[in-house]
């Protein structure tokens, strides 16, 4: 072995191998290939973060990246390099329930190794909505208890009203406030942009008092960013029985 030395090697990116010749003495053999993805191979040195996936629902990485345009702080934290590389965002799109990113990876003086699709999956379930959207009243309850006032039946006056005014009612996510577009459907925030939902669809279903005489309404979630949901969530004290007198 100690009179052998590989030679003249280079890579082939169109046809994915590595090529060489051995030189053993004075010898020199024909050009010598073996099979190599440079690509396949430098994907490994990126990582998945699936537990900071799990933190974020799906829709709202996509809507982020797309205001963003280049991936901003949350690619980096989905997607982590090995040390000495610099991965770099290049696009993404949904993948199921999960998106697949077009990335780049990049030596520490930013020069480029390879580039290659990876799908992170494991984000936010969105049957986590019936436990974490809380709806109030908002200025919908301030609405209603005004029309009250004219002798009116309650869950006539919410039949007819509550399409028209869902944007009314206030939601919120771990504490923080979203909003409703009647226009597309949406729920967003326009901070805090990973909580973004789109093609929402809330139908009223009851009206129902409670031992203390409030008022409780039930809503359907009916589907989200186009999946079938039909959750119940309650919208509390929506109504108080003081407010039927006044």
């Amino acid at each position: 072995m100690q009179n052998t030395l590989l030679t003249d090697i280079r890579y082939d990116y169109r046809d994915k191998k590595l090529c060489l010749k051995v030189k053993y003495k004075n010898d020199i053999s024909p050009e010598l290939y073996i099979p190599f993805d440079c690509n396949e191979y430098y994907k490994t040195f990126v990582t998945v973060n699936q537990s900071e996936a799990r933190k974020y629902y799906q829709s709202g990485i996509l809507h982020y990246l797309e205001e963003i345009g280049d991936g901003g702080y949350l690619f980096s934290k989905l997607l982590i390099a090995r040390t000495g590389f610099l991965v770099q965002y290049q696009s993404a799109s949904a993948f199921s329930q999960g998106i697949n990113y077009t990335a780049k990876l990049l030596s520490s003086n930013h020069q480029e190794l390879a580039q290659f699709d990876m799908v992170i999956s494991g984000f936010r379930d969105l049957n986590n909505l019936k436990n974490e959207l809380i709806i109030t009243g908002g200025e919908y309850s301030d609405f209603i208890q005004e029309r009250l006032k004219r002798n009116a039946n309650l869950d006539e006056l919410i039949r007819n009203t509550f399409k028209n005014n869902i944007s009314n009612l206030h939601f919120l996510i771990n504490n923080t406030r979203l909003l409703y577009s009647d226009s597309d459907h949406s729920l967003y925030n326009n901070e805090n942009k990973p909580l973004y939902f789109n093609d929402v669809y809330i139908e009223y279903q009851s009206i129902v008092k409670e031992t203390d005489g409030s008022f409780t309404m039930l809503v359907k979630l009916s589907s989200v960013n186009g999946r079938i949901l039909d959750e119940i969530i309650p919208i509390k004290r929506f109504l108080l029985s003081s407010d039927l007198n006044n």
